[in-house]
């Protein structure tokens, strides 16, 4: 009896220190990323059950993104997302979701996990694309959010993202951080929609 109440006293310390060194993780993380300012990402998309990879990049100001992956462009002044595709000649606009940690539709939120909607453990530590990472596991507290768990993996060494895996049902999408880098200040007309830009295109707006 002794022996199992001193079990049950450890394993949850040990789950006590995986909760505090998750969040101790994610403080630094988002730190490093906000002192960045503006910054350009590199990577790559792995959908599960896919060989083909798919390669993009974006940048970050603030609230506002723009995102390049194959022909087609996304971007947002914080307030409205506009997303174009060349090989349709289409643009959508619609109102931006600052909720959203997708990488994909919101960059500029995909590493901030401390608003209290995630319960963040720490899983441990391995070799991801080839580099030392701390391995964080995140599941939404609320359903809104369209996943069931993210695995955040953070370089050890430079405490910036590695890669990032969503879990949505019983599929997983990987995005693996090719390059991270800060940048000067970015231009307006990066976040800006130019309607003149795209004459010919044919516009849905869902505002």
């Amino acid at each position: 009896m002794k022996r199992l109440l001193l079990f049950i006293i450890s394993f949850f310390a040990l789950q006590a220190y995986a909760d505090s060194r998750s969040a101790d993780l994610l403080t630094r993380l988002s730190s490093k990323v906000e002192s960045y300012g503006n910054y350009e990402v590199n990577f790559s998309v792995a959908v599960q059950g896919q060989r083909e990879l798919i390669e993009g990049y974006y940048v970050v100001s603030g609230d506002r993104y723009a995102i390049e992956v194959d022909d087609k462009r996304v971007f947002s002044d914080g307030r409205v997302r506009y997303e174009i595709d060349n090989d349709y000649e289409e643009v959508v606009i619609s109102r931006a979701n600052p909720a959203s940690r997708n990488i994909l539709e919101n960059p500029a939120k995909a590493f901030s996990f401390l608003d209290g909607n995630f319960e963040s453990v720490y899983v441990g530590a391995e070799r991801f694309d080839g580099v030392a990472c701390d391995i964080i596991s995140l599941k939404p507290l609320s359903r809104e959010f369209g996943i069931t768990e993210i695995t955040l993996y953070i370089d050890s060494s430079a405490t910036l993202p590695r890669g990032i895996r969503y879990r949505i049902d019983n599929s997983s999408i990987t995005v693996t951080v090719k390059r991270f880098e800060r940048l000067a200040a970015l231009r307006e007309s990066v976040f800006a929609f130019d309607r003149q830009e795209y004459r010919g295109y044919e516009i849905i707006d869902f505002r």
